[in-house]
């Protein structure tokens, strides 16, 4: 089992706000925190809207949208945030890769060395 994974849903990061997966910059009916999606460590999908203005709503299988605080969703469930209507496999597909690692750096010392023989550097 894996760890949780909680992903920030919105238009943008200005004013102090994280995102962590965007959706259009013009689509203002979407809050600049709009929703919080967790996958679970069983790999289960859980949408909490953020207290956003125009709500997030949940396309059930009667094609009826409800409005929703919380609700268990699946990939293919679709979602609206304000206006913008979208998979949650779309979003989770706009999860930015992990950084690479930064390289170890090498060791700087006061006290570099050269090798007379082989002319190699190191540091003591």
């Amino acid at each position: 089992m894996g760890t949780p994974k909680i992903f920030i849903v919105g238009r943008d990061n200005k004013g102090g706000k994280i995102c962590h997966i965007f959706v259009p910059r013009d689509q203002m009916t979407v809050s600049r925190q709009h929703l919080e999606l967790t996958v679970t460590e069983d790999g289960r999908y859980l949408v909490n809207d953020l207290d956003s203005a125009s709500g997030t709503f949940v396309r059930r299988a009667h094609g009826k949208w409800e409005r929703v605080g919380q609700a268990w969703v699946e990939p293919e469930t679709i979602i609206r945030l304000g206006e913008y209507e979208v998979t949650v496999a779309d979003l989770l597909g706009r999860v930015p890769p992990p950084p690479k690692p930064i390289p170890e750096k090498v060791r700087v010392t006061d006290n570099p060395r050269i090798n007379p023989e082989t002319g190699e550097v190191y540091y003591e």
